[in-house]
């Protein structure tokens, strides 16, 4: 038997420390008077017959949870099914929003209509689930007709034994009606990313976010913030006043700002928000308001071109065009290519990294622009070590119990 790779053992406080296995995510805390015994038992060769009753159990554990393995696993290649289990194969998404300025036709958006239906119809033969996400802007005017497309896709799904969700992408600024939105889009979840941040913007989007629970009790909200160093005391003021009943259904993402240095300052934050209630994600992955985390997943403008996400589109890098047909035209190979090209297995920086388990790195577009970028630095700039106590303070304050050591 010998030690796993994806081992980390980390003092957590002044009495605790903590072995974390981001291969399984299990984990359990012990003492220091247990220090000596755990690294024996962690050791590359171990005795059994020299071990008590208890001991033995310990071991039975390290060895059921992969704190220990065989000298002949492959943990690279557990840790590649893994990776590919987060991406799930069997889902395929559309990202649309209108930018357009004709979204009062209704030769628009009934032809708009038809050609997401096709494309649709289509993809929900191959795949199991579908969800078309929504970036809402104030150039959606007629959601009777987007009602209309909504059934449509719904009973496209139905008739092949597809699963179809909706999600909204709400950039800032919350629509008024947000009632008529969620019920005529059959919304299932929100992600709302916050870029800007003022006192009247806190109190409006606490006022809303308690609205989606009010009018949904089991809607899924994701919450993206850009931190800057003028809005610290305004993020604060916003969580607090989201209901506290609420918080735990809400993942919080906050991103990088180039403004300041972050990395103490992004542990403290998402700390206060533990104790605030919410939940802290080890799963870190890429908002997909920036980008979709699969190839499965396209964004299609009003225009009907075609690109990897909403961060490509606004670069203008489409890769190819919807037809009347429901087909994609491609025009651009090169960035056809690139999207396609998104493993990170051959990498050998990622392949090597005790991170790749729970590392959002497969991003289709910026990927594209570097294959040995790593993307978990462009987004949070949290060390393992960090991470591994946030998710066992996490734990610890829901629960409010401490795992046992056996």
């Amino acid at each position: 038997m010998k030690n796993s790779k994806f081992n980390s053992i980390i003092k957590l406080d002044s009495e605790y420390y903590v072995i974390f296995n981001t291969l399984t995510e299990k984990y359990f805390l012990f003492r220091d008077a247990e220090l000596k015994d755990l690294t024996s038992v962690l050791s590359s060769s171990i005795f059994l017959d020299t071990f008590s009753k208890k001991k033995n159990i310990f071991y039975d554990k390290c060895v059921s949870n992969k704190f220990l393995i065989d000298d002949n696993e492959d943990e690279i290649a557990d840790c590649i099914e893994k990776f590919k289990a987060y991406n799930d194969n069997s889902k395929f998404n559309i990202t649309f929003f209108n930018n357009k300025n004709n979204s009062n036709s209704l030769t628009f958006w009934l032809d708009l209509t038809n050609k997401i239906s096709k494309i649709v119809q289509k993809s929900s033969v191959s795949y199991k689930k579908f969800q078309l996400s929504w970036l809402y802007t104030k150039k959606y005017t007629d959601f009777k007709i987007l009602k209309i497309l909504t059934d449509r896709l719904y009973t496209i799904c139905r008739e092949n034994n597809c699963i179809y969700s909706s999600s909204l992408l709400i950039n800032n600024v919350f629509p008024d009606n947000l009632e008529t939105i969620l019920d005529r889009l059959s919304i299932d979840s929100v992600e709302i990313y916050l870029s800007t941040f003022n006192e009247d913007i806190t109190f409006s989007v606490a006022e809303n976010i308690n609205l989606l629970f009010k009018i949904k009790k089991d809607i899924k909200i994701k919450l993206i913030i850009k931190l800057y160093d003028d809005i610290v005391l305004n993020v604060h003021k916003l969580l607090q006043l989201i209901h506290y009943q609420n918080r735990d259904k809400i993942k919080l993402h906050f991103l990088n700002s180039l403004t300041f240095s972050p990395e103490l300052f992004l542990y403290k934050m998402y700390i206060k928000c533990i104790n605030l209630g919410y939940r802290y994600s080890y799963l870190d992955t890429v908002p997909s308001f920036i980008s979709s985390l699969t190839k499965n997943s396209l964004c299609i403008d009003s225009e009907l071109n075609i690109s990897s996400c909403i961060a490509a589109a606004n670069a203008n890098d489409y890769f190819a065009k919807l037809d009347d047909n429901g087909s994609i035209n491609i025009f651009n190979n090169s960035l056809y290519c690139q999207y396609l090209d998104q493993s990170i297995i051959d990498n050998y920086r990622c392949a090597c990294c005790p991170e790749l388990p729970i590392c959002p790195a497969n991003h289709p577009y910026y990927r594209s622009r570097s294959r040995f970028l790593c993307i978990r630095d462009l987004y949070n700039d949290l060390t393992l070590e960090q991470k591994i106590k946030l998710k066992v303070l996490n734990d610890v304050v829901l629960t409010k119990t401490l795992p046992k050591l056996l």
